[in-house]
This record gives structure tokens, sequence and C-alpha cells, in this order.
């Protein structure tokens, strides 16, 4: 059906709308559209939920460079949100830059989205899947990114990260007060009342810190269980005799 309407003169008005996953961090997804379009929330597919439906709240977005070139390279585009309210800035501080995290463009025409007349939630075009790479910009004003398509390889190296045998990379919980810690920064999950030092012996909360080594996982993580460390503890030095 967008085929179709895609080859007319007049094929409707253009929409695009955007997907921002923060799940990686441990946050929500949100939902967005160019205000250009409109002055109200826009209302259409969720594609975590399919065929549920979600609103779009309008904002300030610059996005460009998405078109392909032909020459074997994917895009890099360049994405420029509002942040006059400073509401993104919480959210930068927050998820770090938000660097890392997904973001989904959708391109479809106004008459398809809900409580339209030809309402149609699988009426778009291939969507867009890029990753936040880095920011480049950050005032009071507008915050900008650099995106990378998932599929774009180019400059990248195996391993993507460095391989290290005992050494665990996850960020660990901050005591605040009490038996209070914060978890916002955190990627390892560790949440029990036990309370171990660097070297895993027994402690108070306020020096509850790991080591990072294979053994203090293994201490909060006791049985039969998978660990969560991002150690790699199978690796050893090999030479090779030719």
């Amino acid at each position: 059906m967008i085929t179709a309407d895609s080859q007319k003169l007049a094929p409707g008005n253009y929409i695009v709308l955007f997907q921002l996953d923060l799940r990686c961090f441990g946050g929500p997804v949100y939902y967005f559209t160019p205000s250009v379009y409109s002055n109200k929330v826009v209302r259409w597919r969720d594609v975590f939920d399919p065929p549920g439906i979600v609103d779009y709240t309008p904002w300030n977005i610059k996005a460009e460079g998405f078109e392909m070139s032909g020459q074997g390279t994917l895009p890099r585009p360049k994405l420029t949100v509002g942040n006059v309210n400073m509401a993104l800035s919480a959210l930068v501080r927050q998820y770090q830059d938000l660097q890392g995290a997904t973001l989904y463009r959708y391109r479809t025409l106004k008459h398809y989205l809900v409580g339209e007349p030809r309402e149609d939630l699988d009426a778009f075009w291939n969507y867009d899947l890029y990753r936040l790479e880095r920011k480049t910009a950050h005032n009071k004003f507008y915050i900008a990114w650099d995106l990378r398509s998932f599929i774009d390889c180019q400059g990248q190296k195996i391993p993507f990260r460095q391989i290290l045998r005992d050494t665990c990379t996850h960020e660990y919980r901050m005591f605040v007060a009490g038996t209070t810690f914060d978890y916002t920064n955190a990627r390892c999950p560790y949440s029990d009342p036990r309370y171990y030092d660097t070297l895993g012996n027994i402690t108070t909360p306020d020096k509850d810190w790991c080591g990072r080594k294979l053994s203090d996982c293994r201490l909060r993580f006791p049985g039969n269980v998978s660990l969560p460390t991002t150690a790699f503890p199978g690796v050893a030095r090999v030479n090779v005799r030719m």
C-alpha cells in the first residue's frame, strides 16, 4: 500500500518517528517526532510491543545525513535535539551521555497514523537502526550526537573490547548512607545485603567494594549459577612453535 502511494505525484504528508531505546542502561524507551509536523502528540505503533500503540511527543529535532550515497560506505547521520527546558540534560547525566543507546527511525505517511482515515500500523518504509556513537555538543539550547549504523563495522577491531583474563569491568554499586546504595550507573547486578571488601573479607556496608576478580564474583554469586563477570577466565598466553 505504501509502495503504491509513494509512486503518486502527491502521496501525502511525510512523517518521521523516532524511538530511543535506553534499556541497555536499565532505562525506558522514549518516543518522539519532529515538532515541525504537529504541535500535538502523534499516535502510532510500538515496535517493542506490536501491535501496541504509543504516543510520540513533538520535539525540536534535526536529523540529517541518513541518505545513502552509493559510494560503498554507510552514512554517519547526526542527531540534534532541543534542550531548552533542560529535560534531556537529566537523561544525559543519568545514562552516560546516552552513548550506546539504540535509535529507531521510522518513516510513514500521515494518513496511516492512528485516528487517520487510512490508519495502518504496518504501512511504513524500511526502518533505520542506529547507535548513538558520540556526543558532539551539549548546551542549554541543544544536544547533538553522531550516529553509527549497527551494520557499520568499518574501523572496528576484533575483539571489540579488551580481553582481561581475571578482571571484571562492570561498574559496582556505590555506598550512599546507612545501608543504602546507588545503582544508577551500576552494571553489576549484585544487590544482596552481604558486604565484602576488596580482599573478600566480610565487612560493613560503607566498606563494601568488589575486587573485580573472578573469586570476588564467585563470593557474591555462590552455587552453580552463571557469573555476570566480564572477565575471560579461559584465556591463557599461548606460544606457538613453528
